[in-house]
């Protein structure tokens, strides 16, 4: 193996030669840092979480916070995919709409919603990116350490009753749901929330509903 001559070697040359030997070594950079603490940040409606990107922002919950059976709503981590994010929504002119192939489209307002039965459930909900950051090899996506998830009672509709509404046409096998952040993604849905924790839902989570799904 050839010998590299250290002397007179300049911080910024060894930094430079120690990153390319890594990504030429080993195929990804030498996790230098991996004992140091994460940052943590507060955004509007939040708490100081652990901040894994700030445009769009992605927020990890801290795991002291997984000691109480409800994770409360100012901690829950935060999963936005694309930027910019909302930064408020008018429920005057919010719409909810149902379509596809159904017998009719629907456009439901919250208070359309809030007609229907309510009920209650306390779900786990997680991010299917929870623990990427532990993958060996390296998976490409967010970060994530343990805290994308969180255990919470939550609020709202049986998804049943509003596809009932719209009526399901023979053929249907998935409901995808769109939200603000434009990703929509198919689930298993049980439920549409629009309450979390006995309160609101905040707009830096999951307002102004959301869907509930099994996975």
């Amino acid at each position: 193996m050839k010998k590299v001559n250290l002397q007179g070697l300049s911080r910024r040359t060894f930094l430079k030669t120690a990153g390319i030997l890594a990504i030429a070594g080993f195929g990804r950079p030498f996790k230098l840092f991996a004992s140091e603490k994460r940052r943590l940040v507060a955004f509007p409606e939040k708490k100081e979480l652990i901040l894994l990107t700030s445009r769009p922002p992605n927020l990890e919950t801290p795991l002291n916070y997984f000691k109480e059976l409800i994770t409360p709503e100012d901690v829950l981590f935060v999963r936005w995919h694309v930027h910019p994010v909302p930064t408020s929504v008018d429920l005057n002119l919010w719409r909810l709409r149902v379509g596809g192939n159904t017998e009719k489209e629907l456009l439901l307002s919250m208070d359309d919603i809030k007609k229907l039965e309510k009920v209650t459930y306390t779900a786990v909900i997680q991010c299917s990116g929870n623990g990427r950051s532990f993958f060996e090899p390296r998976v490409a996506g967010g970060q994530w350490g343990n805290g994308a998830m969180g255990n919470c009672t939550w609020g709202g509709v049986r998804l049943r009753d509003v596809l009932n509404i719209a009526g399901i046409k023979p053929g249907s096998v998935e409901v995808t749901f769109d939200g603000l952040d434009r990703y929509g993604i198919p689930y298993i849905m049980n439920m549409i929330c629009f309450k979390k924790n006995l309160g609101s839902l905040i707009l830096r989570g999951l307002a102004p509903c959301k869907d509930l799904c099994e996975v």
